[in-house]
């Protein structure tokens, strides 16, 4: 497994596939439409949004990010 850099996003070759896009938090902060302190908060306290430490950095994965919201959501079709 060797990890590539593009750009920001770092991408793990696992398995010869497409690995985890992991990103920092100040990336993901405008995807979500909240700020770098939530995110920093949320992993001190309620750990709702997955994130992977590595050393000092902490990084997310987006489709785990996603998913973990997608389990949040109430109402709609299917809920």
């Amino acid at each position: 497994m060797r990890p590539t850099c593009k750009g920001r996003i770092l991408m793990i070759d696992t398995q010869g596939g497409t690995g985890p896009r992991l990103i920092s938090d100040r990336e993901l902060a405008p995807l979500l439409n909240v700020s770098v302190g939530y995110l920093q908060k949320d992993r001190r306290t309620t750990k709702h949004i997955p994130f992977v430490r590595i050393g000092a950095r902490c990084l997310y994965d987006l489709e785990a990010v996603f998913a973990a919201l997608q389990s949040y959501t109430l109402g709609g079709p299917g809920h």
